[in-house]
Order: C-alpha cells, then structure tokens, then sequence
C-alpha cells in the first residue's frame, strides 16, 4: 500500500458554518485548488524555447494550467506523518489533524472523466521549461511538477484534474488512518472519531518522544486500561492512586480518562495517576528535599493530578498546565 498523506488546518469555516475540513472528511469530499490558489507565487510560471514561435500551442498551454484542479499530497517514508514543518504550516500548528490515504485506491475511487493523472514533484532551482516538441500533457506536467527547492520538506505528490473544486470519494475505503495534531481540540478529536466508527480506519495521536525533538503516532484505543494501586480515605475525601497501562498518554488521551474516572468515582477525591510503580516511593515522600533525579523521575512517570475540590480540572504531565476537562 503506498501511503500518502493531507495535512488539514481545520480552521476555515464554510457556507453552512461548519468548519470545513471535517465536513469534507465526513462527506468524503476533497478540494482541487487551482494554481491561482496555491501559496508558492511562482506556481505556473515557466520559460519557453521555441514554442513561442507556436502561438496556437502557447495558448493551449496556457489555457489548460489555469483551468486545472490540484490535489496536493504529501509522501513520508516514515509510514506516518513525521514532518514539523508540514504540521506546522499546514496543520495550523498541531490543532489539525491528518489524513492518510492508501493512493491506489484513492485513484480507484475518484471520476476518472475528470482525472489526469499523478505527478511527483522535482524539486529544483532550474524553472520549467516548454519546448515545441513537447505534448500538450508533457508541458503540463512540466510546468506544475517542478517547484524550487526551498520547497522540497513538502515531498508532495500531486493528483490533476481537468477543472479546480469538489471532488467525490466513492467509498470511505482509500481513508486508512487519521493522525491527531498535538494540540487538536479533545472535543473535536472525539467527533472524528465517533463519525467514522465501525469504519475501516485507525486514529493515531502525535506525541512527543520524551527528552528529543521527534514525534511519534501512538494508535488510539478506546478502552483505558488500568488498576487502582490504593485509595486512602479520610475524613474529607479519598486519595487515588491509579496506574495507567493504556499506550494513549498524550494530552487529549489523559484528559479523557480524567473524565472517564470522575464520571466513575461518586466520592470527592484526589486523583494520582502513575504509569510506573517505581516512583510511588518518590511519591509518598515528595518534599523539597526530592532531589533533582527523583524530579526527573516523576516528570516522565507522574501523568496527572486532580484534587477533590477542583474536579473539573487536571494537571496533566508533561504539558505543565491545567486544562479544563
């Protein structure tokens, strides 16, 4: 299966006032863009030997690269969405999300009337060229199959349409996966998912790979898994300690399972959840005595905390702040 991948900003909103990437997701829809609307200034833009001297061909040329519809895509050879800057600058900033499609049935699934064909761009300094020798789909593919190599972290792969718009998915089968950004809303994180149930795809959340720069795809499974280490009551509330055997422990993930024990834990209570038993003794004497090793300890072990008298709110590990659950 060769994989590609759409980074989906999910920000813009569209005529009926429904935030537009999910609409197409849902309705299994995408947008050609034509290269009016593409953000590289240079798009379209080619030089030209002797096919100036044909003024009928030149004009063929032009014709058919303004009316053209482009999907882009992009490749990883990762066999997952592993590019910073594409989330960055396409994911508005990890609060969108990713799809990923298998490409060969993608291209199965579309009209083939108004399809073109694919193209891999070459990423050069040197500017299209066009010469009268060429076909009409060779100086096609030319001219929007090159861009210059400040572009090259995109490793886009682009599907060509005769015209720019709505194109319809037959079937949800080309769609294998989504990838949740870092920073993706929980809520609306939890609507892809319940939409697209009981389909053939798998949902991943980026994560941080703890102390580097890399990011990992962690699969997400619905069902928590865990075990209650100990409650101590007292005359206020119960203290909980709970260890944490689910692979999802990404923001989204834990203020989820934060949700799921308090609509499961009837008594005021403080809530600790670990996902190592190793640092309970770290824990039990936590002072400002703990030394920098026992700190470096609990931060990579201690998932979450929430107290009794602020139920609604959890601190979430490594993050450092509070969210509102």
């Amino acid at each position: 299966m060769a994989k590609v991948y759409k980074y989906r900003s999910n920000v813009v909103y569209d005529a009926n006032h429904k935030k537009r990437d999910l609409a197409q997701l849902f309705s299994l829809e995408f947008y050609a863009s034509n290269l009016q609307e593409m953000n590289d200034p240079f798009e379209g833009t080619f030089s030209f030997g002797t096919i100036s001297h044909n003024e009928e061909k030149y004009t063929k040329v032009i014709q058919q690269i303004s009316s053209l519809g482009i999907y882009s895509l992009a490749i990883d050879e990762n066999n997952y969405p592993n590019n910073d800057l594409m989330w960055a600058h396409y994911a508005n900033a990890h609060k969108g999300f990713c799809i990923e499609y298998d490409l060969d049935v993608l291209v199965d699934n579309i009209n083939k009337d108004d399809y073109l064909g694919q193209i891999q761009i070459d990423y050069t300094n040197e500017r299209p060229l066009v010469e009268s020798n060429m076909t009409l789909n060779e100086s096609i593919k030319s001219i929007v199959g090159k861009k210059s190599q400040s572009w090259s972290y995109e490793k886009e792969l682009r599907l060509l349409f005769h015209t720019r718009g709505i194109k319809k998915i037959n079937n949800i089968l080309p769609i294998t996966g989504v990838y949740f950004g870092l920073n993706m809303d929980s809520l609306e994180r939890q609507q892809i998912i319940a939409y697209l149930k009981d389909k053939d795809v798998k949902y991943y959340q980026m994560e941080r790979v703890y102390g580097t720069y890399d990011l990992k795809a962690t699969e997400i499974i619905s069902k928590f898994e865990y075990s209650v280490i100990s409650i101590n009551k007292n005359s206020v509330c119960s203290n909980y300690i709970i260890l944490y055997h689910s692979s999802n422990k990404d923001k989204n993930s834990l203020i989820e399972f934060h949700q799921y024990l308090r609509n499961n834990i009837n008594s005021p209570s403080n809530i600790i959840v670990i996902d190592d038993k190793e640092i309970l003794p770290i824990l039990n004497k936590f002072s400002s005595e703990t030394n920098s090793d026992e700190y470096k300890k609990l931060q990579k072990h201690w998932l979450l905390y929430s107290t009794f008298d602020a139920s609604d709110v959890c601190w979430v590990y490594p993050e450092r702040l509070y969210y509102l659950s």
